[in-house]
């Protein structure tokens, strides 16, 4: 049978309510708050009655239908009630009884019926919600979460479960400091938003302005996606990037630097083709905000966000805790335990996700975005700003067999948009260093969630923003904890069967190509910069700059990075050394970035092959057996080869007395003899090695 189908227009509303006529009548001024039962989607609205001098007046909003606070003409009849909006067609009428804070009965519309509840003033009704938190927290092994929930305009609950460090066993509360990682993004988006709309008509900079316009010196690896790359390609994660995370997460680098790096960090999908979550996207809108409002990102986002919001607890970074505040440790599990893990500084990408905040606070971030820009009855930014960050900019994947309750739609500036459970849902998650965090909230609904974990690996944040929708919304229970722990165990499982069979294979290994000395010096790459490798007795071991990784030995030229605390992304990757035509190692590739080839570290030349001592000694005439001679000059820091008959080669140096011959591949000289001048240069090329012997300076 076919269902009647409610009329989805502004409504013109008439509630009528009829009381006992011994029962005195109560004064209907208030909220009312409620929802008409239409088959599949129930809709909500929200009644708002004023007592004037002589009569009532009244708004009347339905979010579903983006109609907020409509006027209503309200007429009394002893304990009769009516009110109708004005100016709109028709007669939509509810009729019931008033029974105290409570208006039930039927709404009736162009013939068709359907119940309706009304409630003044009642308060969310949690129940057993908190215990059922602290259920999900305890299950996953979360030292503390500290959850807000918001609804209809107020935070219902604000509240800490377990505690801050798993040491100190100090507990957490609504005031406590989470990292919320990338949930960072959509304040960055929002100050950039409400600078963008404030620009002069001399200054008409939009979010559809080219990225190398706002921010002079931006380039990306793609000559193409350079100059098609705008500040909303960047915020929409569609800039055709991958994340490259390894780059700044390992050794953190000043914003000007990354701007540097980026024209070197090779792209994996044209622009705007596919949604890939990048990072360095908002390190760029960061560096744009600076542009634009002569501010640093840190400044901007105390001065724009944690301020006019009042968020006094709310840190740019880690680095800017105050005296007194309550500080949550990070947890990560090792080898079946829980330890404490250093809190990461983020330096140059701290606009992708360096905040560090409370459930008080972030309550009050949601309450914005659900208020349609109205904080306190206080017109903070426009509504319109707001809405257009959560206007998807392009899809994302389809639905997991694992979540079938989600259905993602796509990311907008800074958000996630989904249906979840046919609801619109908003959000974003972050996870850095031992911490989770999830920012959530449905528009339609007037429901936000706020959950902040200091134990990374469990994605407990977004289960506590399902949990808590189902329960408020009344969509149904799922076991997300019990489900999510049956997962975790499997991983476990899987993850120790691997190290079993790593084991096994070590066992099987060839040893290196070369003595681990051959291996030793320093290699780079224009994106991600010089690693060095050293000989640290029977092993060796791979920096940074920042970082020493000790290499084991996997098979020939394949070694495997070991564990070091804070460094747990890179644990068990392999590095692959290269050898040349020469015979010597040439470069060391790892595969960094998932999205693109190996990343090579081509390796630099023996810094004592620079010194013009060490240049002379190889300078001078050399002749072949057949006659031919060929003349190697030094000319400052450099070599330069003359053959007759060919163009003027410069020797780059290698290794020791090594040299390449111009950009020859394969082609090198290499120098021998004692004392402080060389005998012989032999040329080793594809096609053999040629002897020159030295006949003269």
């Amino acid at each position: 049978m076919m269902m009647p189908t409610f009329i989805p227009a502004l409504l013109a509303v008439a509630l009528v309510a009829t009381l006992p006529a011994q029962t005195a009548v109560a004064d209907p001024a208030g909220e009312w708050r409620g929802e008409i039962a239409i088959p599949a989607q129930p809709l909500a609205v929200q009644v708002k009655l004023m007592r004037g001098a002589k009569e009532l007046a009244g708004t009347i909003s339905i979010p579903a239908q983006k109609a907020k606070d409509l006027k209503l003409a309200v007429h009394e009849e002893g304990a009769r009630l009516s009110l109708e909006i004005l100016g709109v067609p028709g007669k939509p009428t509810f009729a019931g009884q008033l029974e105290g804070d409570r208006l039930a009965g039927m709404f009736t519309q162009g013939g068709q019926e359907f119940p309706f509840t009304l409630s003044r003033g009642a308060p969310v009704q949690l129940g057993d919600l908190p215990a059922a938190i602290e259920r999900a927290r305890a299950s996953l092994d979360v030292p503390g979460l500290a959850v807000a929930i918001v609804k209809d305009g107020k935070v219902v609950l604000a509240q800490g479960f377990g505690v801050r460090d798993v040491e100190t066993k100090a507990p957490v509360t609504e005031r406590s400091l989470f990292a919320i990682g990338s949930s960072t993004k959509a304040m960055t988006a929002y100050m950039l938003s409400s600078l963008l709309a404030a620009q002069s008509a001399d200054v008409p900079f939009t979010w559809d302005s080219l990225a190398r316009d706002v921010v002079p010196g931006f380039k990306l690896a793609d000559p193409l996606a350079s100059a098609q790359c705008t500040l909303r390609d960047l915020a929409s994660h569609r800039s055709g990037l991958p994340r490259h995370d390894l780059l700044w997460y390992l050794s953190p680098l000043p914003r000007v630097e990354l701007l540097a790096r980026l024209p070197h960090l090779p792209l994996s999908k044209p622009i705007r083709t596919q949604f890939q979550y990048c990072n360095f996207g908002y390190m760029v809108l960061g560096e744009a905000l600076t542009r634009l409002s002569g501010q640093s990102w840190e400044e901007a986002v105390m001065k724009r966000v944690f301020e006019p919001l009042g968020m006094p607890l709310s840190r740019a970074h880690a680095g800017a805790f105050g005296k007194g505040d309550e500080v949550a440790t990070g947890h990560h599990e090792q080898e079946g335990a829980l330890r404490v893990v250093p809190r990461r500084e983020l330096a140059g990408m701290n606009p992708a996700g360096s905040v560090e905040s409370c459930a008080l606070d972030l309550a009050r971030w949601v309450m914005l975005q659900l208020g349609e820009g109205k904080l306190d009855g206080k017109s903070i930014c426009d509504g319109a700003l707001l809405r257009a960050q959560t206007k998807p900019q392009i899809p994302l994947g389809a639905a997991s067999e694992s979540n079938p309750e989600t259905l993602p739609i796509g990311y907008g500036l800074g958000w996630f948009v989904e249906s979840y459970r046919g609801r619109l849902h908003v959000h974003h998650g972050g996870g850095i260093d031992g911490f989770i965090a999830h920012v959530g909230f449905f528009p339609f609904d007037g429901l936000g969630v706020v959950a902040l974990a200091n134990r990374d690996g469990t994605g407990l944040p977004a289960m506590i923003d399902h949990i808590v929708a189902d329960r408020l919304l009344q969509l149904g229970d799922k076991d997300w904890a019990g489900e999510a722990a049956q997962a975790m165990a499997k991983a476990k499982a899987s993850e120790a069967a691997a190290k079993k069979g790593d084991a096994k294979a070590s066992g099987e290994r060839q040893p290196p190509a070369h003595p681990l000395a051959d291996y030793a010096g320093i290699y780079a790459d224009a994106g991600y910069g010089p690693v060095t490798v050293r000989v640290d007795g029977e092993r060796l071991m791979l920096g940074d700059g920042k970082n020493q990784y000790p290499l084991r030995h996997v098979s020939r030229e394949t070694f495997a990075l070991e564990e070091v605390a804070g460094a747990e992304a890179v644990e068990g990757m392999q590095v692959l050394f290269v050898t040349g035509y020469a015979g010597d190692v040439e470069s060391v590739r790892a595969r960094l970035e998932p999205a693109v080839p190996p990343i090579t570290f081509a390796r630099r030349a023996d810094p004592a092959l620079l010194d013009p001592a060490a240049l002379a000694r190889c300078a001078g005439r050399y002749r072949a057996e057949d006659g031919t001679v060929v003349t190697v000059a030094r000319e400052g820091k450099a070599l330069r080869l003359t053959v007759p008959g060919q163009p003027v080669y410069d020797l780059k140096p290698k290794r020791k007395d090594l040299f390449q011959i111009g950009e020859l591949d394969g082609y090198h000289a290499r120098f021998a003899g004692d004392g402080e001048t060389a005998n012989t240069v032999t040329f080793e090329q594809p096609n053999g090695n040629f002897v020159f012997t030295r006949v003269g300076g």
